[in-house]
């Protein structure tokens, strides 16, 4: 293994370099940091240091592969899987099957998604008298998770009620042996603080700790980090302030700025060499962000040239926007020779999404909805899954109610009702009273049938399982309860169940891959992985087809494209409304449209209307204060420029309106 150090630039070189003590590497957009940290990996392993001692976070799945596929590149798949690298969400999940009994917990607990956690939330509301047919449980959800990430429930809950309700929630958590997302964070740093023996061990484990997205974690992500890293200070940093986009999930800008006084000593070096935006798009990114306050002073440069100026596209109404921006794609596409894949349409909100749909439905171009659709979130894959959390935690009455009669065995709801009775009065968890003779005399013959075949289906998954390829298992699974049959049985639409059938071997596929990947593969591990994935959008996969890409602004972190479109650039929505209390609030506003902005590779066009339709009126806007910030920067679109056959309304009024925009930035 040799480090091709010609490679990297000087800064990426000192980057790699620094192995010993704190590090924090300020990673300008696009700026090569993934390749910098695989260098680093790959320099460590050079130098004598044990694979198992190099822990690295991330905080998406995505993430983790593409890190874990480039070490692999520099040092080989073998080396590269002895690495602990994964989310922080997975870490929790390893240390706590480990030693969770420490907090008096079981280890085979379940990991409950988001869908699982809002069913809870509606048992609990209903039990404190709140409805949840009327009454969204999702805004609570939100606020149980921030507060898992911020502390006191006391303090938190304004009102008895909702503090009673998160009670019961976490209560129904413990009775079903689960934990949620957040639970996982929570639950590893208490483990860490109250256990000194526990956190030694992590420490001597990790000797090395390297964090992506650094400007991203949480204040629990922070006390975990810095309790593993505490020992040993050799802690290594990745992250961008200008970048940092999540304050409102609970990340806190604080822990990247603070980082040399949480480790006095620390080395600073800054990566400002970009290679993936032209130098005019730079420019303007460079100066929109340098609005903000409390930063680290930094100038992104481009390797590839000055490019083309970023251009305003103003139109009159949100339908000519819409087609504003259509027809610069099509335009582009036809003069660059680029693909529909090479486009990128981001707006600040999902509901920004439908005019454009419209749009190019009408213009017969195709188009995908990023993070429409989640493979992990669809029916048939979450009963398969079901399945599979069962067998490996039996106490999970969520999962054991979703499958007990799926496929149809003749278990009806009064029948399950029964059994929860039942597991209820002898005080044990619904899964361990199924082979109870006195439960099973008070059932019908026909339900009692369907007990037993459902008992002895679950003992022989278990058993194969536990003893054979998981994949197998799973396999077997599929055809023992003929889910093709079910499936189509259950669909008029004979390819739609054939789809639902392959999303199933999918599955088993994603199991193949994983126990490829990890040496002490487990049910309860893969159950991890896919539990943790399900908290994720799916960008790779809905980017494979060529199709214009629509999404928003946050799910564009990480993602690039030929020609970017930030469109809706206006005050209300970039800023938006519900972020422009504060000047902290505007500055995460700026920076999200800065993530937009840094893109774009090769032509950057920013979109706004002066007026949009807002509940059946039309309601007059006004452009984004962002947009004055680079004014001097910007040039405003000619619709001349756009070929003939790509010409709409546009073309009428898109010179009338540009006039009215330095006039409207006068108004206010």
């Amino acid at each position: 293994m040799t480090i091709h150090w010609k490679k990297l630039n000087p800064a990426q070189r000192d980057a790699v370099k620094a192995v010993e003590g704190p590090v924090l590497v300020v990673a300008g957009a696009g700026t090569g940091k993934t390749r910098t940290i695989a260098f680093r990996t790959a320099h460590m392993l050079e130098t004598g240091i044990a694979p198992e001692s190099i822990l690295g976070i991330t905080f998406t799945n995505k993430a983790a592969r593409s890190m874990r596929e480039r070490v692999s590149g520099l040092v080989g798949r073998d080396t590269a899987t002895r690495i602990p690298l994964s989310t922080i969400h997975s870490l929790c999940a390893r240390m706590l099957r480990e030693d969770i009994a420490a907090l008096g917990r079981d280890p085979q607990f379940s990991i409950f998604d988001t869908g699982d956690q809002i069913a809870l939330i509606r048992t609990a509301m209903a039990e404190h008298g709140l409805d949840p047919r009327r009454n969204d449980p999702r805004p609570l959800q939100f606020r149980f998770s921030t507060v898992k990430n911020t502390g006191d429930a006391d303090r938190a809950f304004d009102d008895p009620q909702t503090l009673a309700i998160y009670n019961r929630y976490n209560a129904l958590l413990q009775k079903n042996n689960a934990l949620d997302f957040d639970d996982l964070l929570a639950f590893a740093a208490r483990l860490l603080r109250e256990r000194p023996e526990v956190l030694a061990k992590y420490q001597d484990r990790f000797r090395f700790v390297m964090v992506d997205e650094y400007q991203d974690i949480n204040n629990v992500q922070y006390e975990l980090l810095f309790l593993l890293a505490r020992a040993h200070r050799n802690i290594y940093a990745v992250g961008d302030e200008d970048q940092s986009i999540y304050g409102w999930r609970g990340a806190s800008m604080d822990h990247i700025r603070n980082f040399e006084k949480a480790f006095p000593g620390a080395r600073i070096v800054k990566l400002e060499r970009n290679y993936r935006s032209t130098q005019q798009i730079l420019d303007a990114s460079n100066l929109l962000i340098s609005r903000n306050t409390g930063r680290r002073d930094k100038k992104l440069v481009s390797a590839l040239g000055p490019g083309f100026a970023v251009r305003v596209l103003a139109a009159a109404s949100d339908r000519d926007e819409a087609a504003a921006v259509i027809d610069r794609i099509i335009s582009e596409k036809h003069k660059a020779h680029l693909r529909l894949s090479d486009f990128g349409v981001l707006f600040r909100t999902n509901a920004q999404s439908r005019i454009f749909e419209e749009a190019l439905i009408a213009r017969g171009i195709a188009y995908v909805l990023v993070g429409a659709a989640k493979f992990y979130e669809r029916k048939e894959i979450k009963d398969l899954l079901a399945y599979m959390r069962f067998a490996a935690n039996a106490q999970d009455a969520a999962a054991l109610d979703r499958i007990i009669n799926y496929p149809a065995r003749g278990i009806g709801k009064k029948s399950v009702d029964a059994i929860v009775d039942f597991a209820m009065a002898h005080g044990q968890p619904a899964g361990f009273v199924l082979r109870d003779g006195g439960l099973l005399a008070q059932l019908p013959d026909r339900t009692r049938a369907g007990v037993e075949f459902f008992t002895r289906i679950m003992d022989e998954f278990r058993d194969r399982s536990s003893r054979r390829p998981i994949a197998d298992s799973v396999r077997w699974l599929i055809e023992k309860l003929d889910f093709k049959t079910v499936l189509e049985k259950a669909s008029d639409d004979v390819n739609a169940a054939r789809r639902r059938l392959e999303n199933m071997h999918e599955l088993v596929s994603s199991l193949v891959d994983y126990e490829s990947v990890n040496r002490d593969a487990s049910l309860a591990g893969f159950l991890e992985n896919a539990a943790l994935l399900t908290d994720e959008r799916e960008s790779d996969d809905d980017l494979k087809e060529d199709s214009v890409a629509l999404m928003t602004l946050h799910s564009a972190k990480g993602l690039e494209f030929t020609v970017a479109f930030v469109v809706g650039c206006e005050e209300g929505f970039l800023p938006h409304d519900r972020s422009m209390d504060t000047d902290e609030e505007v500055q995460e506003e700026r920076r999200l449209m800065y993530v937009g902005m840094t893109r774009a590779m090769k032509r950057l066009f920013i979109s706004w209307c002066g007026a949009r339709r807002k509940f059946g009126d039309m309601v007059r806007r006004k452009p984004s204060r962002f947009l004055k910030e680079i004014e001097s920067l910007v040039e405003y679109d000619d619709p001349g420029e756009v070929k003939d056959e790509a010409r709409s309304a546009y073309a009428d009024i898109a010179k009338s309106q540009m006039e009215r925009f330095k006039q409207l930035f006068q108004d206010k």
